[in-house]
């Protein structure tokens, strides 16, 4: 599948729903705190950045997650539930 990376609202949510701060995810990741700042900055400005697809399967795995439900457009052509 194709690496779709997350929106800063989902990162916030994902967040949200462990109890980790940005400081804690940055751990997660192996990054600085500044860049996970960045991966939630809004999509609009400059500072934003997305995280690379390795990366993002680094934090989903640390937090014991197998597959994250997504937008359903980010789901393959053909998949059921």
């Amino acid at each position: 599948m194709k690496h779709c990376p997350p929106t800063p609202d989902e990162l916030r949510e994902l967040r949200s729903r462990f109890g980790i701060s940005q400081r804690k995810l940055a751990e997660i990741a192996l990054v600085c705190t500044r860049v996970a700042q960045r991966w939630e900055a809004p999509t609009t400005g400059t500072q934003h950045v997305y995280p690379s697809a390795s990366t993002w399967a680094v934090i989903l795995h640390a937090l014991g997650i197998k597959d994250i439900e997504r937008h359903d457009s980010t789901k393959p052509t053909g998949a059921t539930k």
